[in-house]
């Protein structure tokens, strides 16, 4: 009874067949047997048994021979494909197994070897004078490395450190070329929004800014609007400081000049955008009035004809679309906001100051199209205040769709494979409202 017991919980602990074959998975000594051995077991193709006491190797096959009561084990076969932790396959034939365990395998390295190998290395590594020189010659010491780097250390500086510098530096300028240099170089700096709050804080609009727009030297003078410009764009601390040093009457008094016009209208956009009370101070010094003024033809006088056309009309657009966003703002002003925007009565000094005749003289213009599309969209945001006016400019209105309906239809045709809303439809459908409006103001009248 007690050997039938035995022989069950074999079976069972090891998975096996009628022979009692399992797979062996961890290497651990798990057999019982009379004989001790100390040997590793070195398994071969053929089964063989397996001494008390002997580690067998995971990966092998392994059973209880119920006939004899041994435990024996061998090699997986072939087509298994698996390999064991301590035996080693040649990949052409797995006969580097020696049945007789006695035999020395020369392919084995054992660890005398190794030891023995690695001893035979020397520390010292011979160079040669002619491969030390194109080393040096190909690569620089550590000692060159770490100067240089000291060096590059030394000449980093902050934003407000070069701004400091380059302010000494104009102080003591007076080749206009070496100006507009420095205020260049000012002008990329105080593109970020703290260098440009430091720099009002510290006086640099009053004291560098608007003494030089009033230079005699245009370029500076250019140069000196841009850099307010860039200070003031979507700043309000710099807005703030512009208009309370004065910026938004010295930048209108500039936009008589025609050289300098186009540069003090993106100056003073910069300050008076978002900011009610920068456009009320524009509008109570005449701003509507002074922009009108580009529309006037004694405009031209003492510029060359050919330039004057180009940079008259780049003017007047770009009035115009700064009127526009400004109406454009204060439709979207919340109520708070709308309070102070009423205060400035824009489109009553729009009226006031003949704009509502200004707006559609740039649909005439029907070879500008930027000029075309700007009139257009100022006429749409003050139909109400200039209807009257728009209704007596009917035919040119008519004449601007006409215009950008044939150009629209020929834009069709040449992207006809492509589904696409152009750039002369899209106008064409703006000035369709236009004609619209009018048509339903006349039936009204």
């Amino acid at each position: 009874m007690h050997k039938i017991i035995v022989i069950v919980f074999l079976l069972v602990h090891f998975k096996s067949d009628v022979y009692g074959e399992s797979h062996v998975r961890d290497g651990h000594n798990i057999f019982e047997e009379d004989e001790e051995s100390n040997t590793p077991f070195i398994p071969t193709k053929e089964w063989q048994k397996v001494k008390r006491g002997q580690a067998i190797p995971a990966g092998i096959h392994s059973r209880l021979n119920l006939k004899t009561g041994e435990v024996e084990a061998k090699l997986l076969d072939e087509d298994d494909g698996k390999r064991t932790a301590v035996t080693k396959i040649s990949e052409k034939d797995s006969s580097t197994f020696k049945e007789n365990p006695g035999e020395k395998d020369l392919n084995v390295l054992t660890k005398e070897h190794l030891k023995n190998v690695l001893s035979k290395f020397s520390d010292e590594i011979e160079i040669e004078d002619e491969d030390t020189e194109v080393v040096k010659q190909k690569f620089r010491s550590y000692e060159e490395l770490k100067k240089e780097f000291d060096e590059l250390k030394m000449s980093i500086k902050t934003d407000s450190e070069f701004t400091e510098e380059l302010l000494a530096r104009l102080k003591g300028a007076s080749d206009p070329e070496e100006i507009v240099a420095i205020l260049t170089d000012l002008e990329y700096l105080l593109h970020q929004t703290d260098n440009a709050v430091n720099f009002a804080k510290d006086g640099g609009l009053s004291s560098v800014v608007l003494p030089a727009i009033n230079s005699s030297n245009m370029q500076v003078a250019i140069a000196a609007l841009r850099l307010l410009g860039s200070a003031s764009q979507s700043n309000p601390k710099v807005q703030i400081a512009a208009l309370e040093a004065g910026a938004v009457e010295k930048v209108l008094h500039l936009l008589k000049n025609p050289e300098l016009s186009s540069t003090a209208l993106f100056a003073l956009s910069c300050i008076i955008r978002r900011f009610p009370l920068a456009q009320k101070t524009f509008v109570q010094h005449g701003g509507l009035s002074v922009l009108a003024s580009l529309f006037d033809e004694s405009y031209r006088k003492g510029v060359i004809v050919a330039e004057d056309l180009s940079v008259k009309m780049r003017a007047k657009v770009k009035a115009v679309s700064l009127l526009y966003d400004l109406m454009l703002e204060q439709e979207q002003a919340d109520e708070e906001a709308l309070k102070q925007y009423k205060l400035i009565g824009l489109k009553e000094q729009i009226y006031s100051n003949e704009w509502c005749d200004l707006f559609p003289s740039l649909l005439t213009a029907l070879d500008d199209h930027d000029a075309a599309e700007k009139g257009a969209e100022a006429m749409l945001a003050v139909w109400d205040t200039c209807q009257t006016q728009f209704l007596n400019a009917a035919s040119v209105v008519l004449e601007a769709e006409k215009h950008y309906l044939d150009l629209s239809r020929k834009e069709t045709e040449e992207d006809s494979e492509e589904v696409t809303d152009g750039y002369f439809t899209s106008l064409a459908q703006l000035l369709s409202k236009l004609t619209t409006r009018m048509k339903i103001s006349k039936d009204e009248l």
